[in-house]
């Protein structure tokens, strides 16, 4: 790291219960500054690097002022049950006593060591023992929402709460049970006369739609929202035929002000950030399809007729996956279970999907014989398909000669862990992941990154090319990103879906000139120039 880019730890906001050798980034202690003075109406995090450390600086600035009691951090699961990531991360920069509530033997280990300062635990966790919802005799229904065991045992109500999201996004869906039993837990206990707070940390609060960032905001920053009633009436006419908001264009402008007003953010482009990691260079690869590819794709195309503007939604989405699925590897179908998938391995057998080419498999083993073999480079590939197309691109790259380790939440930690540590120690070439690693894996050897297909969500696409964040002290001064598709296949459909919710995100965080323009408008512009 840039020793002129951090704050020595004679200046750092406090000195004791928060500790590294190299302090706080300036940006950083600027955060923890304005979470603590400006927790009412900021609190959602979003810099392109050491969101942790600002929340556990946080943590440990309020501990020594007495204002929290407890830090409860919430986080997704792989994080939470590796050893090498939220635990020793806390144990490291910290003085906080820790405990991870999270699988078997929580609810002892919680009974023999007691409330700790900081509490790790997962969404799934929270979402079972936060809320539990009480059965009305001869009534149907979920039933009243009450107190879950995690608010019992921990005392919730009798204490000062600070509430830590990482990967905030994951409490996105208004509906989603996750979401309701954390907005159940803080709703509850901000109505009592202990103050709650709450950090949520993201650099990808948009998925699909804007309804997302707003959820977000209404249960981190409560008072920085209008109420559902207030927000369906102002901004959106109301929902469509697949009950997705449909939203008044013209009213964008005045919800991204409020939403904006939520957050600290660092841009990725800010010197502080671009001075302590390599610089990205994304591209697009666009591969032909081979004739026999083609040839099984079309005829996947056509299974329920030629004219698909006849179709019900139904069909069309079983009929993009079993595209998507052929699209990425045609052996892919032999591992579905879906009734598309089903038939036409019926019709052709295994054998037959076998001796079929994967245009794109083929195309990336090229591409490798020159990284991996010429240049001894490491490479991550992320693909969506954990159970249908890792496995056979795993299969063609082992039958052409790489090392591969696999990373996927279908794994043990245990696993994941040795693939990780199997990488980093340089005993393999690729680390094959699934998604599961895009917000998990922090390696610094690799230096490209490959999506296998383009992400369906830009925040998905921003995760897998973050890794290059988590890079900082690698060998090479750039990291590559590619994203490959098939040409002519629902694959570019995708990308170009993509790049322009990532414009609407520019436009939700402000990412705008006097001009109009955005970063991905300007991407996309660019990108596109090359298909």
């Amino acid at each position: 790291m840039s020793e002129a880019a951090v704050i020595e730890r004679p200046l750092m906001p406090n000195g004791r219960l928060y500790h590294s050798p190299l302090g706080l980034f300036p940006f950083q202690a600027d955060c923890v500054i304005e979470t603590i003075h400006h927790g009412d109406r900021i609190g959602i995090v979003d810099t392109g690097l050491g969101k942790t450390h600002i929340a556990m600086c946080t943590a440990a600035t309020l501990y020594e002022e007495g204002e929290i009691d407890l830090v409860m951090h919430v986080g997704r699961r792989n994080k939470v049950s590796d050893k090498d990531e939220f635990p020793a991360d806390w144990a490291q920069f910290t003085s906080l006593s820790v405990l991870v509530y999270h699988g078997a033997g929580r609810h002892n280990r919680l009974l023999k060591h007691g409330v700790p300062d900081v509490v790790l635990t997962t969404y799934e966790t929270a979402a079972s023992e936060l809320m539990s919802r009480k059965k009305t005799p001869g009534k149907m229904g979920k039933g009243g929402r009450v107190d879950g065991p995690l608010i019992q045992k921990l005392g919730l109500r009798d204490k000062r709460v600070l509430w830590i999201f990482d990967e905030v996004a994951r409490l996105r869906g208004r509906k989603a049970e996750r979401y309701q039993a954390i907005y159940y837990a803080l709703d509850q206990l901000r109505r009592g006369p202990h103050k709650q707070r709450a950090l949520g940390l993201t650099a990808t609060i948009i998925s699909t739609e804007d309804e997302g960032a707003f959820n977000v905001a209404r249960l981190v920053v409560p008072g920085s929202m209008p109420l559902v009633t207030e927000y369906e009436r102002e901004f959106t006419r109301g929902r469509d035929e697949y009950q997705q908001y449909v939203y008044i264009k013209d009213k964008q402008p005045e919800f991204d002000r409020l939403f904006q007003a939520t957050r600290f953010r660092v841009r990725e482009d800010d010197p502080a950030i671009r001075i302590q990691m390599p610089k990205l260079r994304v591209d697009t690869k666009h591969v032909d399809l081979l004739p026999e590819h083609k040839a099984l794709y079309e005829a996947v195309g056509d299974l329920y007729g030629e004219d698909r503007s006849k179709l019900t939604a139904e069909q069309r989405s079983k009929l993009s996956m079993a595209l998507k699925l052929t699209a990425g590897h045609p052996a892919a179908l032999l591992h579905s279970g879906a009734e598309l998938s089903k038939a036409i391995v019926d019709t052709l057998g295994e054998e037959a999907l076998r001796a079929i080419p994967s245009s794109k498999s083929r195309w990336l083993i090229e591409e490798l014989e020159v990284l991996c073999k010429g240049q001894g480079a490491q490479l991550i590939v992320f693909t969506f398909y954990a159970e249908t197309v890792l496995p056979e691109v795993e299969r063609d790259l082992r039958e052409a000669g790489f090392s591969v380790a696999v990373y996927k939440s279908e794994q043990t930690p245990t696993e994941n862990r040795e693939s990780k540590r199997a990488f980093k120690a340089r005993e393999v070439q690729v680390m094959l992941s699934s998604d599961a690693g895009a917000e998990g894996l922090n390696l610094p050897e690799a230096s490209y990154v490959i999506e296998y297909e383009p992400a369906t969500a830009i925040d998905v696409r921003q995760q897998r090319f973050g890794r290059h964040k988590r890079i900082v002290g690698g060998d090479s001064p750039f990291v590559y990103g590619w994203s490959m598709m098939l040409r002519s296949t629902v694959e570019v459909d995708a990308f170009n879906l993509v790049m322009h919710r990532a414009e609407r995100q520019d436009d939700l965080y402000g990412d705008t000139d006097t001009a109009g323009h955005t970063n991905a408008r300007d991407e996309k512009k660019r990108l596109r120039s090359r298909q």
